[in-house]
């Protein structure tokens, strides 16, 4: 049987986790994983996701029983492969700059001051 870690995890899940982390400069022993949005604490751009994935698709074929961990396979075709790892950081990667909701809570508040500013004026008209 694997042994977990503080959080439940496996070596593997711990091994793709700390990767993970390393791509925004955070420590994985400091991060609350229990948390509902531990993943929302930080931001990484693009391209580091990309390369997370790169890494990820490599791991995976190098080590077939974290392959078999996950998938329950010991081989995936190129395109599943590619498709669970776009799963896999769109459930647990950070959020990019470019993500809706990231956006939308860095956005300032100009908006609801317009709409004051348009009902100022209707009121005046």
């Amino acid at each position: 049987m694997n042994e977990l870690d503080k959080n439940g995890f496996s070596k593997n899940t711990v091994t793709i986790f700390k990767k993970l982390c390393s791509y925004v400069n955070a420590n994985y022993d400091e991060i609350d994983f229990q948390n509902d949005d531990w993943y929302d604490k930080h931001i990484w751009t693009n391209d580091q996701e990309k390369e997370f994935e790169k890494w990820l698709n490599s791991y995976f074929k190098n080590n077939p029983e974290t392959l078999k961990e996950y998938f329950n396979k010991e081989e995936l075709e190129k395109d599943e492969l590619k498709d669970l790892i776009e799963y896999f950081v769109f459930n647990y990667g950070w959020k990019t700059e470019n993500d809706p909701v990231y956006i939308q809570r860095r956005k300032p508040k100009t908006k609801d001051k317009k709409m004051k500013t348009e009902e100022e004026m209707k009121k005046r008209n």
